[in-house]
């Protein structure tokens, strides 16, 4: 387990730095600075500080600052190598998330989180 994960975290710092902070609508991705990794009973979350990409509708910034998966999912445990590392090596991650909020873990609420199913990290 420890070297699948250790090989995940290595292959995500290998992927090219996107162009920009941008939210693409299409495939619900933002990039991210992590700002928080928090792991409770039932979630494990990562907050994204200032930045975290643009709305869909152009507006700004994202509303949308947390990011969770439930602790039980295989992705939490990645989620939180990912996340970690990028803040130790202050690189950018790259989030992607169900944008319908009724899909959200519990704990995560609405105005502001959203439930993580994808997570890459990039290297220099």
């Amino acid at each position: 387990m420890r070297l699948v994960l250790g090989f995940a975290v290595a292959a995500a710092f290998l992927t090219p730095h996107p162009a920009s902070a941008q939210f693409n609508q299409f495939n619900n991705e933002v990039s991210c600075t992590v700002g928080e990794v928090a792991v409770y009973p039932d979630r494990v979350h990562v907050f994204c500080s200032a930045g975290g990409g643009q709305s869909p509708t152009g507006g700004g910034p994202v509303a949308i600052r947390y990011f969770s998966v439930e602790i039980g999912n295989p992705l939490a445990a990645h989620a939180v190598a990912i996340a970690s590392a990028a803040t130790v090596h202050g690189r950018p991650i790259a989030i992607t998330f169900d944008h319908d909020a009724s899909d959200n873990p519990a704990g995560c609420l609405p105005g502001d989180c959203r439930r993580l199913v994808g997570i890459k990290g990039f290297g220099g």
